[in-house]
């Protein structure tokens, strides 16, 4: 894993020092990084989230089926970088992130967004006890659950990255503005690790991320990225 981190930093040109990791922990936490860390690859807070408006900062989160979400005002030269599972997602970690981004002087409806590979709708297969759990949050929820299958009951699966967008949309930001680059981590096997794939169909306990990061480099705008290194990163 350090290897592959050290080869990434390299490819990029970018001193290890310079990226910001989180523990992530599938919470709602926001981190305002203003400092690197001390040491290369440390993580800086536990949390799902971080903005920061420092130039030559990267803010890089771990995803393995979960919605990597890329946040930026180029204006005001304010980014930030999301781990969006379901539990984060419903505990409202979109608009803590936003929310971050304006106390930095953003303005939400200049914020563009890009919604990464994560796992789809058509391949997230859920229980009734995650549905009932975003129906109690609002009833207009059940638009991202399909019920699928000939058995009955009928299987549901979940829109996660619907469910960011609207999320997004929800807390300011505007629609044409929201970038989903429409891959899917358990169904495309050659290009993404999944956690799902892995310990449901290959019987796996091991499972290597993606890494998704944005910075700041003056004078050119903010930059995303996704990258996969095989053995992940």
């Amino acid at each position: 894993m350090l290897d592959n981190r050290q080869r990434l930093a390299a490819e990029l040109g970018i001193a290890a020092p310079r990226f910001c990791l989180i523990r992530q922990v599938h919470g709602n936490k926001t981190f305002v990084v203003t400092d690197p860390p001390h040491l290369p690859w440390q993580t800086l807070a536990e949390a799902d989230a971080m903005v920061t408006n420092r130039p030559g900062l990267l803010l890089a989160i771990l995803t393995a089926d979960c919605v990597p979400l890329l946040l930026m005002d180029t204006e005001a030269k304010v980014i930030g970088a999301v781990h969006a599972g379901w539990r984060g997602a419903l505990a409202g970690v979109v608009a803590t992130a936003l929310d971050a981004m304006v106390a930095l002087g953003a303005a939400r409806q200049n914020v563009q967004a890009i919604i990464g590979p994560c796992i789809r709708q058509e391949a997230y297969q859920v229980g009734a006890e995650l549905r009932q759990q975003f129906m109690q949050q609002s009833a207009a929820n059940g638009r991202f659950f399909a019920e699928r299958g000939n058995n009955t009951p009928l299987v549901s699966h979940f829109d996660l990255a619907g469910y960011v967008a609207q999320q997004l949309m929800h807390h300011g930001v505007i629609e044409r503005h929201i970038d989903d680059v429409g891959l899917c981590t358990f169904l495309c096997q050659d290009r993404f690790f999944s956690h799902r794939r892995t310990t449901l169909l290959e019987g796996g306990q091991q499972c290597g991320r993606q890494m998704a990061g944005i910075w700041l480099s003056p004078p050119s705008p903010p930059g995303p990225l996704f990258h996969r290194w095989r053995g992940g990163v």
